[in-house]
């Protein structure tokens, strides 16, 4: 990107901004003067300053020469991201077969109690039907 583009994103991301010159040279540390020559394209950017625009213009050296930003590697965050998640679903697939096991015991006592209790219903039946004679 040439200067002259250079000059011109960095003026339009400081309005964007809501920065006024004074507030830009002030954030990087350099007179007013010297800021505005830099947006009227009098003074050629030098690595250090750019870095110091960009950091004040919340974007980086690279977005301000290209005119885009880029691509992060994402690799190391996608990978802690699938971690956190294969943790989190191992965590609920054992507490799911815990309250599995434990419910399919309350089943088992349950059906045990009905089978007796059908028992005694059974055998209340014949000494009713005894005594029914």
């Amino acid at each position: 990107m040439e200067n002259r583009l250079i000059k011109l994103k960095i003026q339009n991301l400081r309005k964007t901004l809501g920065y006024t010159q004074e507030s830009m040279a002030s954030k990087i540390g350099m007179s007013t003067n010297s800021y505005s020559q830099i947006e009227r394209g009098k003074t050629v950017l030098v690595s250090n300053r750019l870095s110091d625009i960009a950091k004040a213009l919340n974007t980086t050296p690279e977005e301000l020469l290209l005119g885009y930003a880029p691509k992060e590697d994402l690799t190391d965050k996608i990978a802690a991201v699938e971690s956190f998640y294969k943790e989190k679903v191992a965590k609920m697939e054992s507490e799911n077969k815990i309250a599995r096991v434990e419910l399919e015991a309350e089943i088992q006592r349950l059906k045990a109690t009905l089978e007796s209790k059908d028992s005694i219903i059974g055998v209340l039946k014949e000494s009713l039907n005894r005594y029914n004679l």
